[in-house]
């Protein structure tokens, strides 16, 4: 497996994008079932996890179904600077959980994605 070149217009396939050991087009394949894609997902994050913390470890307002636009304003900036948001998109995005915040979007409260979508645009 080789890390995401750019520059390489060549390439035979879509590059494979590395998080040290993980290879996050594995949970992109159309052949995996979403359980398997959930699945390849939590995984890397998981591993990726084990050696360290993520800055939103121990905030309760990641896991809180109903946010209030200033709170998605303070959570978006640790998402954007955290290591594991890749990954932890790569997740959300297979999971599609009813609650939560991940890699900087809200999974709760549909009104509230709506209202911060409709004032930022």
């Amino acid at each position: 497996m080789r890390p995401l070149d750019i520059a390489d217009p060549d390439a035979p396939h879509p590059p494979t994008v590395t998080y040290g050991y993980l290879d996050l087009m594995s949970v992109n394949q159309p052949y995996l079932s979403r359980e398997d894609r959930i699945d390849a997902a939590y995984s890397q994050l998981s591993r990726a996890l084990e050696t360290r913390a993520p800055e939103c470890n121990g905030i309760d307002l990641f896991t809180t179904d109903k946010l209030t636009r200033v709170d998605i304003e303070v959570l978006k900036p640790i998402c954007a600077a955290c290591d594991a948001a890749l990954l932890c998109r790569q997740y959300a995005r297979a999971a599609k959980p009813k609650h939560g915040f991940w890699a900087g979007r809200n999974y709760g409260d549909r009104k509230a994605v709506q209202d911060v979508a409709r004032q930022a645009g």
